[in-house]
């Protein structure tokens, strides 16, 4: 885990607070790879690896984001569902060695899920 990437609290011994994080977590990562997976099926410049500079792959992925935006307004999304897939299954968990500091960084996400500021409606029914 580093700064910029977070990851499960393993599943032993869960809070109410750690279950919600983690469930949090993966709804947005599903979310991302579901997006991502859309993204895929349609610039299949996507589905290997582009040998670029790393800003130039950045400005790739931009320009497939704007293009499939832009084409959403003239076109309805037309893809097989079996190009994307969005399940569970294809989340796969990284366990790295975590420093305390992005330790406590998770802990103040979670903490946040369960606050009345970070708090969604629907949360509790499904944790």
């Amino acid at each position: 885990m580093c700064k910029n990437l977070l990851k499960l609290y393993p599943s032993r011994d869960l809070n109410t607070t750690k279950r919600v994080f983690n469930y949090r977590l993966t709804r947005a990562r599903l979310l991302v790879e579901c997006a991502f997976g859309i993204l895929v099926a349609k610039w299949h410049i996507l589905t290997k690896a582009i040998n670029l500079k790393v800003e130039t792959i950045d400005d790739v992925v931009k320009a497939c984001v704007v293009l499939h935006n832009y084409l959403l307004l003239e076109e309805p999304l037309r893809l097989d569902p079996q190009e994307v897939d969005c399940t569970l299954t294809r989340l796969q968990h990284l366990w790295y060695h975590s420093t305390l500091a992005v330790d406590r960084m998770r802990d103040s996400f979670a903490d946040y899920f369960v606050s009345e500021e970070g708090k969604v409606s629907w949360q509790d029914n499904v944790v």
